[in-house]
């Protein structure tokens, strides 16, 4: 049949549904033709359109003992929040919308009642069952085209129509309804008029409907009193909206006040954020990965060199390499940009210590104090600090021949500290020592320290060396 065929085309084009969903959704059409239900109304199927925020048409029936409200058809048009409110919302939270004024895609004043299709506990679509309402459209709210194109804007009613005590109600951002002990709304401020005129698109004024007209969620007021409003608090996610909604029943009067507050701007921030964070997440793998694939280059040609020096140089490259690297591993693991120092300083002693592998009689002791966090700049300075102060005291430390021979306990220590803001980090060997004035000025790897530990960490170097060994005391601020 044409009908089947053009639910399935539509479903299958511009919806997530499944073939089974389809199928069931084709059944529906067909006992709405062999039903007797509404025979003097139009009746619709309409489905989620997942590339908008509008739902489009898929099956439409007219009346057999009148003329329908359309002249043309309108099977795959869409149909919008701002012209049919009742659609997206029982779409959007499966709970039934009755009565609710609407726009057709012809521009006639419609009234619609909408019923959630469900299959299993997920909403596939709606039944729509339209009348005309041109002749009774509330005197209260007009629809007027606006100039220049083919929308509408909503006309309030005058102020003198409203009561002459104004609400302190109305002086309160947050949309607030007050519904009576049946469910029906006594009084609105307007922000809730706004809120449910401009962006939820009710073309009447919500004064006098029922709770599971206006509700927002899902729920229904039936299942509001029997949960003691015990979840009083949530976000709702509604079309392309967020809103905070709270409850506040009176037990006095046996009203029940709702608060909505629309969060749209703060959600699409936090999004913003998360992705940023995602983003630079990626970067950062990306980075590492880029550093790792220099460093297994540097090894490959560093394993044809000869001479010994530069073969050192080699080694003494891929390791300064490796401590950056180190930095964005830990970034590409985590979601915030602070590096934990005591991950980091543990990853860059470990790489060192395989370097070394062929000195086991030398320890390494590392005492660190937990939670100190810098920026991944400073950090990943800090990281090519610590690898050239561990390497000098594994290469020079204990290379004299004669301290070989009767030093016993080789050993490096590396101490991290923190009292108020300020961070003390110390590597301490008991090694053979050296002339700090003379090596400080021609050795490249204490050249880089001084300047990174004055440049980029703004901290003060302090080192002390004698035949019983050598301290390096690196001071900075938090």
């Amino acid at each position: 049949m044409k009908h089947n065929n053009q639910i399935k085309k539509f479903c299958e084009d511009k919806t997530d549904l499944n073939e089974a969903d389809i199928d069931y959704l084709i059944r529906q059409s067909e006992a709405v033709l062999s039903s007797k239900e509404f025979m003097d109304k139009d009746v619709f199927i309409d489905v989620k359109n997942i590339y908008s925020d509008h739902a489009i048409v898929v099956f439409h029936r007219k009346p057999h003992t009148k003329e329908s409200l359309y002249e043309k058809t309108v099977v795959g048009q869409s149909a919008f929040l701002e012209n049919e409110p009742g659609v997206l919302r029982t779409l959007q939270t499966g709970v039934p919308s009755v009565g609710l004024r609407g726009q057709s895609q012809e521009g006639v004043a419609i009234e619609q009642t909408v019923f959630p299709i469900t299959r299993g506990e997920k909403v596939i679509a709606t039944l729509i069952v339209e009348s005309d309402f041109s002749n009774s459209f509330s005197s209260g709210f007009s629809l007027k085209p606006s100039k220049g194109d083919n929308s509408y804007i909503f006309q309030a009613p005058s102020e003198s129509s409203r009561e002459d005590e104004v609400s302190l109600l109305d002086y309160v951002e947050d949309a607030v309804l007050v519904f009576d002990q049946g469910g029906f709304l006594l009084h609105c401020n307007q922000s809730a008029v706004i809120l449910y005129r401009t962006k939820l698109g009710y073309l009447d004024s919500v004064q006098g409907m029922h709770y599971d007209n206006l509700s927002l969620d899902g729920t229904i007021f039936s299942e509001l009193v029997e949960d003691h409003f015990s979840d009083s608090n949530k976000t709702v996610k509604y079309g392309k909206h967020y809103f905070q909604v709270k409850c506040y029943p009176n037990a006095r009067n046996h009203q029940t006040v709702i608060t909505i507050r629309d969060i749209s701007d703060l959600q699409e921030k936090d999004k913003e954020i998360q992705e940023s964070v995602i983003a630079s997440r990626e970067i950062n793998h990306r980075v590492k990965n880029h550093l790792q694939t220099i460093i297994s280059l540097l090894r490959l040609q560093g394993a044809q060199v000869k001479e010994s020096g530069t073969k050192v140089a080699f080694e003494d490259c891929i390791n300064r390499i490796f401590s950056i690297a180190a930095t964005y591993e830990l970034l590409s693991s985590q979601e915030h940009e602070q590096i934990d120092l005591k991950s980091l300083i543990e990853i860059v002693s470990s790489n060192l210590q395989r370097c070394f592998a062929e000195r086991p009689d030398i320890q390494l002791k590392l005492e660190l104090c937990y939670q100190i966090y810098l920026d991944h700049n400073r950090a990943s300075s800090l990281a090519l600090v610590i690898n050239e102060l561990l390497q000098n005291a594994y290469e020079h430390a204990f290379s004299n021949k004669k301290y070989q021979k009767n030093k016993k306990n080789q050993c490096i220590r590396l101490q991290m500290t923190k009292n108020d803001d300020i961070i003390r980090i110390q590597v301490i060997d008991n090694g053979s020592g050296y002339n700090v004035e003379a090596v400080g000025q021609e050795h490249l790897g204490l050249i880089l320290v001084q300047r990174f530990v004055d440049s980029k960490l703004s901290g003060r170097l302090v080192t002390t060396s004698s035949h019983e060994g050598t301290q390096v005391k690196i001071i900075f601020k938090v």
